[in-house]
């Protein structure tokens, strides 16, 4: 299954590519399955999904219009994560992100 803006109408579901990107620390939770990326009781991961979504900030009043923006999200390298959110995921489309960092 392919990206269809018919089908896949959410405002998390974009033709955006997913990216995987190496775990930096700065992540916080999983968008997905909502767990977070480091603690006590969590191995860290070596490398995360991120994908460019948009992100709700709040209403303009009056008109009560959404406000969007976007950015990343980040999900574990993991389908049972990634599917419920973008079904038509497809983990051989995954693209790579240079280290800024270094």
């Amino acid at each position: 299954m392919r990206y269809d803006p018919k089908i896949h109408r959410k405002l998390h579901q974009n033709d955006h590519p997913f990216m995987l990107r190496k775990y930096d620390g700065r992540m916080k939770k999983c968008r997905g399955c909502r767990k977070s990326f480091k603690g006590v009781d969590v191995d860290r991961p070596k490398f995360v999904i991120a994908h460019q979504e948009l992100y709700v900030y709040g209403r303009a009043h009056p008109s009560k219009r959404l406000l969007v923006a976007e950015r990343h999200f980040f999900y574990h390298n993991d389908t049972a994560c990634i599917l419920p959110r973008h079904p038509y995921y497809d983990g051989g489309d995954v693209t790579t992100v240079e280290d800024r960092h270094s």
